[in-house]
């Protein structure tokens, strides 16, 4: 409840862009704040709002593909803006995967943009 009041506070102060991810157990919660706040506030539209989420591992096209389903449907915003892999771990395979659910995520319509978080050079 409490983090629920700090980020109403911060969209009554003008923060427009929220990131969240799986790791961090908080997509619903950030989701829900917006959805909240836009319920009770006509002049802004979701479209207004900046929403991130990230994978928690880099694994299967299949797991990846559902972990991100699952990220849309927690949300509860109808899309997440940008959707990151959180990290290079699991290997150049699991990372080409993950990476293809990404892009059919954006085909699907469920993800705006893709891309990746905390890669090195190498990856």
């Amino acid at each position: 409840m409490a983090q629920q009041y700090s980020l109403t506070s911060r969209i009554k102060a003008g923060y427009r862009a929220f990131d969240s991810a799986q790791m961090y157990r908080n997509e619903k919660e950030v989701g829900s704040t917006i959805l909240n706040f836009l319920s009770n506030n006509s002049q802004l539209r979701r479209e207004d709002f900046h929403f991130t989420s990230k994978l928690a591992s880099n694994s299967s096209y299949d797991a990846a593909r559902t972990s991100i389903r699952r990220s849309v449907q927690q949300c509860g915003l109808g899309y997440i803006d940008l959707f990151l892999l959180h990290s290079p771990y699991g290997g150049k395979a699991a990372r080409l995967a993950s990476w293809k659910a990404v892009e059919d995520a954006i085909a699907d319509g469920e993800v705006k943009t893709g891309g990746v978080s905390n890669y090195g050079v190498k990856q």
